[in-house]
């Protein structure tokens, strides 16, 4: 099958221009007589079968989607449509998918047959809620739910990481502000007190015991700790950013203060929505399960509903599963719960979700309005300490020489 580009006019006079697949130059010909199209011009192209798009990322299968949904809903053809939004679009991943199912479009196969049997670049939740949708005929209004349940995850994390990155920020420059005293004042009083042979006081042995500690991890082997503990460290909270890792790994960012709840609401607002969504077209709960599993970045929630989708097939209730499984938060529970049994599931999720989100509104506007003034109160306190505890010995020094 080869690709042929053309240019034809309609009955009224109009120029179209788009791509057909056929066997030859007459095949494609008689492709456009049949449409009703004057051909104009007809130029063999290399078939875009020979080099299928590649798998994309969420945010470029946004982009595909936002395309099909404005053109699903639109009166304009679809083919020449998707031909005409890869011709705009900046990136040559997303233009080769659209051409890609424009082609298959052109070839006489269903929209929703496409993207959910032949969209192999697709992510797997995207072609399962297409082939749901399409028996529904609702096929636009799923795409457009679709995308705007990436908008939102894709706002809501950013939210979270700016609420981390200041107080982290602050942090960061506090301890370098803390540990320029240990390191270049405190032992040039030790060294005062030493030859002065001065009785120090408790607190005072403590503060030089915490700069002899400062000192050795910032030079020898204790800089080599320091450095492997901040690298692990950064990895971690990176991974979980970009939601790489293992369960354990999140499971263990879920623990921080502060930090750790807004990761575990995050990661399960966004399955629940999708989750939502999924049952919102009548997809079975078993299905919806695995497929919201595929569409969220979090790999402990990914276990989780993994776990939960063969729970499921074996008769157990998915409130039963949350009980016990006490991996998700459990105030999410009693909703799920009461969507069972009153058959209203999906709306018992979009109330989770809507519940989540509202906790992490909260707890970013929390962190970024508390913990500077609490790091700078704890700052001045240790500061202060560190002062009195070295000039306690002067004290007595200069009350004896007097």
């Amino acid at each position: 099958m080869k690709q042929f580009r053309y240019i034809a006019e309609d009955a009224a006079g109009t120029r179209h221009k788009g791509e057909v697949s056929a066997a030859n130059d007459d095949a494609a010909r008689q492709q456009l007589r049949e449409r009703g199209l004057n051909l104009v011009e007809l130029t063999a192209v290399s078939d875009d079968r020979e080099a299928p798009a590649p798998k994309l990322s969420q945010r470029e299968s946004e982009d595909v989607l936002v395309a099909i949904a404005e053109l699903s809903n639109s009166e304009l053809p679809l083919a020449e449509g998707l031909r005409a939004a890869g011709d705009d679009t900046p990136s040559r991943r997303v233009a080769k998918a659209l051409r890609q199912i424009a082609g298959d479009v052109e070839q006489g196969y269903a929209l929703d047959s496409v993207m959910s049997e032949r969209g192999k670049f697709l992510a797997p939740h995207v072609r399962g809620l297409v082939a749901a949708a399409s028996r529904t005929q609702r096929l636009g209004v799923a795409l457009d739910d679709l995308v705007e349940h990436h908008r939102a995850t894709r706002e809501v994390w950013g939210k979270v990481l700016g609420a981390i990155a200041y107080p982290m920020l602050v942090l960061g420059m506090t301890l370098f502000v803390l540990a320029f005293l240990p390191i270049f004042i405190v032992p040039q009083f030790k060294q005062m007190f030493v030859e002065f042979e001065l009785e120090l006081p408790a607190i005072t042995k403590a503060v030089i015991g915490v700069s002899d500690a400062i000192l050795w991890l910032t030079e020898g082997p204790g800089l080599w700790i320091v450095a492997v503990f901040c690298t692990v460290l950064v990895t971690f909270a990176v991974l979980a950013c970009f939601g790489i890792g293992t369960p354990m790994t999140h499971r263990f960012t879920t623990t921080m203060p502060l930090v750790g709840p807004i990761w575990q609401w995050s990661g399960t607002a966004a399955f629940t929505r999708l989750l939502a969504t999924m049952l919102e077209y009548d997809v079975p709960l078993p299905d919806a399960l695995l497929l919201a599993r595929d569409g969220v970045r979090d790999p402990d929630v990914r276990e989780v509903a993994g776990s939960f989708a063969s729970g499921v097939e074996s008769g157990k209730t998915l409130s039963d599963l949350l009980t016990e499984s006490n991996r998700l938060p459990a105030s999410i529970t009693p909703f799920i719960r009461w969507g069972e049994r009153t058959g209203k599931l999906p709306d018992a999720l979009r109330a989770v979700t809507d519940m989540l989100l509202l906790r992490v509104q909260m707890r970013t506007v929390l962190l970024r309005s508390i913990a500077p003034p609490v790091v700078f109160i704890l700052v001045g306190i240790l500061v202060g300490f560190m002062v009195i505890s070295l000039f306690m010995p002067l004290v007595s020094l200069i009350t004896g020489l007097t």
